[in-house]
């Protein structure tokens, strides 16, 4: 059974801040209220054992704050690694046809999942390693195809190597490609979707096609894209550059990001988007709200719209701060800050 009939599907962008929620059979987003009767226990335990068969690595009742970098988060009731593109195919068949949600998983960077964790399938890519492809294109381009689960900077050092320009200062953005694409993620005037040709994804019944970058639609941290599902890989053009000047600019960016930025404690990068005109960092801290904490969840003293981890926070803590800066913010200067950050899971804990 499709789950599209039993989960009344909304997309991301109709859905709102409140309603960012998880992904039924690759990557279509689902209220959360409704996403939870989707998914019940006897359903799981049937199909366990078949994914178990798959290849990849499966793990049962596994707690995801090992794998965010705010190092929070419950538990997936099933975590799934698949090795290649046939094993991820055949889980997101057996999850449709036992009516059990899958949430695609990326490097658990620009994410907040609640302390009840995630019913169903949580399905990792950062396993399923390919190799990037080069082919030339007309003049000094270049079309270069990667398997959406390496993580950008490893892409980027790959095309400065190559001596290719074109996303060369988003050397510093922490997530994979495919969650680059999901954010359309950008630093200091480039983003991702200014060099995309087309993206490789499985869709929602289980079909793989190619989307060519006109059916895209990219705006300020979001893409719309023509039908929901799970990024394979992507093919972006780039066009020769200097490597000597590659380095030095990745180098700037990565000096600018740790100088500002706090890049080395728990964090999931921005929280809010930028209001157009103004920065959300700026009027965080012009409500007296840097450095303000519920629990160990702080508005970061370095940069006013990261919130850190001090070290046992709670998702609730760090959503709660979230909501207290947006109300402050709204009240004292009439602006409305939207999460930049994905909220994902449930709030009521799961038993040990």
């Amino acid at each position: 059974m499709n789950l599209s009939k039993n989960c009344n599907l909304i997309s991301p962008q109709a859905a709102g801040s409140q309603i960012l929620f998880p992904l039924c059979s690759g990557g279509f987003a689902a209220p959360l209220l409704r996403w939870q009767r989707c998914c019940n226990v006897k359903s799981l335990v049937s199909i366990s054992d078949l994914i178990k068969e798959l290849t990849g690595d499966v793990k049962f009742n596994e707690p995801l704050r090992k794998y965010t970098s705010f190092r929070v988060g419950g538990k997936a009731d099933i975590l799934f690694f698949p090795k290649n593109e046939e094993s991820l195919i055949e889980a997101i068949r057996i999850a449709n046809d036992n009516d059990i949600p899958i949430f695609n998983f990326g490097n658990g960077s620009n994410l907040l999942i609640r302390d009840g964790g995630i019913k169903g399938l949580v399905v990792s890519l950062r396993k399923m390693k390919g190799e990037i492809q080069m082919k030339q294109g007309s003049g000094d381009t270049w079309m270069l195809t990667s398997p959406s689960g390496i993580n950008m900077p490893e892409l980027v050092r790959y095309t400065i190597d190559k001596s290719l320009k074109g996303i060369e200062t988003l050397i510093g953005i922490p997530g994979t490609l495919g969650g680059a694409l999901k954010m359309n993620a950008g630093a200091e005037g480039q983003e991702i979707g200014d060099v995309i040709h087309s993206v490789k994804m499985l869709n929602m019944k289980g079909k793989v096609r190619n989307i060519m970058k006109k059916e895209i639609s990219f705006l300020y941290r979001g893409a719309k894209f023509p039908e929901e599902g799970i990024f394979l890989s992507a093919t972006i053009e780039l066009k020769t550059g200097n490597r000597d000047d590659l380095l030095r600019q990745a180098k700037v960016s990565l000096e600018k990001r740790n100088a500002n930025q706090p890049i080395t404690q728990r964090g999931a990068g921005s929280v809010f988007k930028n209001p157009k005109g103004h920065y959300a960092g700026q009027l965080i801290e012009s409500v007296g709200l840097k450095g303000f904490a519920i629990g160990d969840a702080e508005v970061s003293s370095k940069h006013a719209n990261f919130i850190i981890n001090r070290g046992k926070a709670k998702a609730k803590d760090i959503e709660e701060l979230m909501k207290i800066v947006e109300e402050k913010v709204m009240l004292k200067t009439g602006i409305s800050l939207k999460p930049e950050i994905e909220i994902i899971g449930e709030e009521k804990l799961i038993k040990e």
